[in-house]
């Protein structure tokens, strides 16, 4: 993959480390690492699930959805690999596959006439739990739903129905997942995983995106421009972006001989916890940010003007990130 050592020259604050790339057959949307850190899943914005090694030799190629995947990730300590497709106005699919041989073991049943919003595994990975839109024909103001899954069995666990018209964005789990937190608009609801009764509601900024740290003691959202950080329920930390170095930069980039320039404006799109809760990265188009755990910034990637990156994953280890962009999928070792 090119590099764009022209872009590196203009930000001397960039953080670019041992970049590998490797093409796949479409483009990447999502991206997961196993939990022996020996495997990597990438899904694609077509149908393909594939498996890599850390080196990029591919290992199995699994023609598992009919379009989009929004999501991969891997339960029952690396076993099975849980694949997601989301489009709007019909029939999302989630499926588990066995990981040594490629195998569909079964399919989560959400429904007809939906879109999957979001889905997130369980802490100790043995469920799943959906946000789920369904499209009625005549009443598209139909409900959302939280739906959990056992993995292992494919029974359906809880089924949460969220009031008409509050649209929700994403969800995690909490409380030794025995709780999630939704990001609807009304605010952020808490619902027990027992009886499905809301325990909780607040008016905090719905959150477009979140995540929890393996603890499950601290909650980081993201909307627009802002990352916030909540522990054991308090607001502790606010960061606002961007960072004052990027602040009106305007970024100077060549395409095809022709001198150009973009400034760079923050819209924050995802977030993610370092497997040891203690620093963590948020993504915005082509930009990965790395903060520790005072909120304070320890390094970025920047890989070029329109190389978007999809998606990201850290590795077991922390030791390593690996970035979703184009149809490649980067390796990058992570600011200490």
């Amino acid at each position: 993959m090119k590099r764009s050592w022209y872009l590196f020259a203009c930000l001397s604050f960039l953080f670019v480390l041992d970049v590998q790339a490797q093409e796949s057959d479409q483009t990447v949307t999502t991206i997961a690492w196993s939990p022996d850190g020996k495997t990597i899943a990438t899904g694609s914005v077509e149908k393909l699930v594939c498996l890599w090694d850390t080196a990029g030799k591919k290992l199995r190629t699994i023609d598992a959805h009919k379009k989009y995947l929004s999501k991969v990730a891997f339960a029952l300590d690396g076993k099975v690999l849980i694949s997601a497709s989301s489009y709007i106005s019909n029939a999302s699919e989630i499926f588990a596959w066995s990981v040594p041989d490629g195998k569909k073991l079964r399919a989560f049943p959400l429904g007809d006439n939906c879109s999957l919003t979001d889905m997130k595994i369980s802490r100790d990975g043995k469920s799943i739990a959906c946000l789920v839109r369904y499209w009625g024909q005549l009443d598209p103001r139909t409900p959302e739903k939280v739906l959990t899954f056992d993995i292992e069995t494919g029974k359906q666990g809880i089924s949460i129905s969220l009031e008409i018209g509050d649209y929700a964005h994403c969800l995690v789990f909490t409380l030794n997942d025995q709780q999630v937190i939704v990001s609807a608009e009304k605010g952020m609801l808490f619902y027990g995983l027992q009886d499905g009764k809301m325990t909780r509601e607040t008016r905090r900024p719905s959150p477009i995106a979140m995540d929890m740290s393996a603890d499950q003691k601290c909650l980081a959202t993201i909307l627009g421009g802002t990352l916030r950080l909540y522990k054991d329920g308090a607001g502790v930390k606010e960061v606002k972006f961007p960072y004052r170095e990027m602040d009106g930069t305007e970024l100077q980039y060549t395409v095809g001989g022709e001198s150009r320039s973009k400034k760079l404006e923050p819209w924050l799109m995802k977030v993610r916890f370092a497997p040891d809760g203690k620093s963590l990265a948020v993504k915005e188009r082509e930009l990965l940010i790395f903060l520790g755990e005072d909120g304070k910034k320890i390094g970025q990637v920047f890989l070029g003007y329109e190389k978007y990156i999809n998606d990201f994953a850290f590795s077991p280890d922390g030791k390593k990130v690996a970035l979703a962009i184009g149809k490649s999928f980067l390796l990058h070792e992570v600011p200490k």
